[in-house]
């Protein structure tokens, strides 16, 4: 009878997550290095080649490109054979070897999962004007002391509330993160040209 009460305590720790802010960038930090160790060899990704490379050759960012298209094309139809999009994602990330901010963010996402940590996958949509917001925008994972968070409203999101963002390599308290993605993606005015939103796993 111990044996099984103690088996059934082990079990239930695993998905206890003990929250704060310093807890909650380690717990961002192990995840992106589960991803690492999962796949040591890194990702190709466009944008990060066209935001981040000081090289910029212009053939090698159409193969990263033409690249996360076929990519996504393959992740698509194994999604139509029944597999979800986190699973299809890890299949395709370890087949192609390309991944963006997405991808990474449901990378990181499943490793959170596994860690038994609570958190969401969201957007932040970006315009160019008051209607037409970016396809994708910018995706990442928001680890939160309280849930259930609203997605779409990041003022309501706790002083405890980490974003965990492999594409960038940012693991910082959310205010400072987003803070650092307006100076990245540069949206005018900003309060106008951003919008948050939950990505549907």
């Amino acid at each position: 009878m111990a044996k099984i009460l103690f088996r059934c305590f082990k079990q239930n720790i695993m998905n206890v997550s003990f929250y704060g802010l310093k807890e909650n960038i380690q717990y961002g930090h192990e995840a992106i290095a589960r991803v690492q160790k999962d796949y040591p060899n890194g990702f190709k990704s466009n944008t990060y080649y066209e935001m981040f490379s000081e090289e910029k050759k212009p053939e090698v960012l159409e193969e990263y490109t033409q690249g996360i298209i076929n990519s996504r094309q393959q992740l698509k139809r194994h999604m139509r054979h029944g597999l979800l999009e986190r699973d299809a994602t890890e299949i395709i990330a370890r087949e192609t070897g390309f991944a963006n901010c997405g991808e990474q963010a449901f990378l990181v996402s499943n490793r959170l999962n596994q860690m038994g940590i609570k958190h969401k996958v969201v957007n932040m949509a970006i315009c160019s004007n008051k209607t037409n917001y970016v396809e994708n925008g910018h995706t990442f994972c928001v680890i939160d002391t309280d849930f259930p968070i609203d997605p779409m409203e990041p003022r309501s999101w706790s002083e405890d509330s980490v974003i965990v963002d492999m594409w960038s390599n940012t693991v910082a308290k959310s205010k400072d993160a987003i803070e650092y993605f307006y100076k990245l993606f540069k949206p005018h005015p900003r309060n106008q040209y951003v919008r948050f939103t939950r990505v549907f796993e």
